[in-house]
């Protein structure tokens, strides 16, 4: 083993030594100077190309087995400094558009969670009209001329008499 703590090239290295099982090359070392000097690249590179996506040019864009290529700021862009192929939370960029599964979706909540939710409908129904019948809407237009107004909130005010109950009259 050399001094620095990284392993020889040699294929005679690792051999014969209690616990190693494989040999370690430069670039799969991630404590070698050469992986060192390709990870502070691809960081480089990565940092130039976010300065420049932050000011609407074109960005330098490192794919995921460290290709470079060039990509127009207009595109939808996901930044990987990293050239291993191991996925990262966030790399597909879908974090962009997020959806509240348990908003939009009733059987993500468990039970006990459902049940809070129709009590809270339930108890906001018997305060609030939630149904279409109790929504408001003008009968006519709501600008223009004085008579036109006056149309307007005589055919409104009809409209709600008769969305009363006649058992409330």
């Amino acid at each position: 083993e050399k001094s620095n703590g990284e392993r020889s090239d040699s294929p005679g290295a690792g051999k014969g030594t209690p616990g190693s099982t494989r040999m370690l090359t430069r670039l799969r070392n991630p404590d070698s100077k050469l992986s060192q000097m390709k990870s502070q690249q691809v960081a480089a590179a990565a940092h130039e190309a976010n300065k420049l996506y932050k000011e609407g040019r074109e960005v330098l864009v490192v794919n995921s087995q460290g290709e470079v290529s060039r990509m127009n700021t207009k595109k939808e862009v996901v930044m990987k400094g990293n050239i291993n192929n191991y996925f990262k939370l966030g790399q597909e960029g879908k974090y962009r558009v997020y959806h509240n599964q348990y908003a939009t979706n009733s059987f993500a909540l468990n039970k006990h969670q459902h049940r809070e939710d129709h009590d809270k409908r339930r108890h906001l129904s018997h305060k609030f009209c939630l149904t279409p019948a109790g929504e408001f809407k003008w009968n006519g237009s709501v600008h223009g001329s004085k008579v036109l107004t006056i149309s307007t909130l005589r055919l409104t005010i009809i409209q709600l008499e008769n969305n009363i109950p006649a058992s409330f009259l």
